[in-house]
């Protein structure tokens, strides 16, 4: 008797968390992809921007995405936001004042 063994492959979501106190930008992947969600685990005061963009220098408003102000959630934290974006260029996200959001995509 003959077993042949297929190996399903690994799913789930790459994650990247952004805190901060002041203006920062970070390219979350380079290439085509998906945003899932953004996750907001707290009030903060900042705000923080998604771009369709593999680079720093392509946060033009034409590759804005959306923007959150962070206090998104002051009443009901945490928050999570479901995108399910389909990404051309790579995703970056520029965030100003005191932010925390993590960000999950594939």
């Amino acid at each position: 008797m003959l077993f042949l063994l297929i190996m399903q492959p690994q799913t789930g979501y790459g994650y990247n968390h952004i805190t901060g106190t002041a203006t920062g930008t970070a390219v979350v992947f380079a290439r085509e992809g998906v945003l899932h969600s953004l996750v907001i685990p707290a009030s903060k005061t900042g705000t923080i921007s998604v771009y369709d963009s593999a680079t720093g220098a392509g946060t033009a408003s034409t590759n804005l995405i959306l923007t959150v102000d962070n206090t998104l959630n002051a009443a009901v934290p945490p928050t999570t936001l479901m995108v399910h974006g389909a990404m051309k260029n790579g995703l970056t996200v520029v965030t100003t004042g005191t932010t925390d959001v993590t960000v999950m995509y594939n």
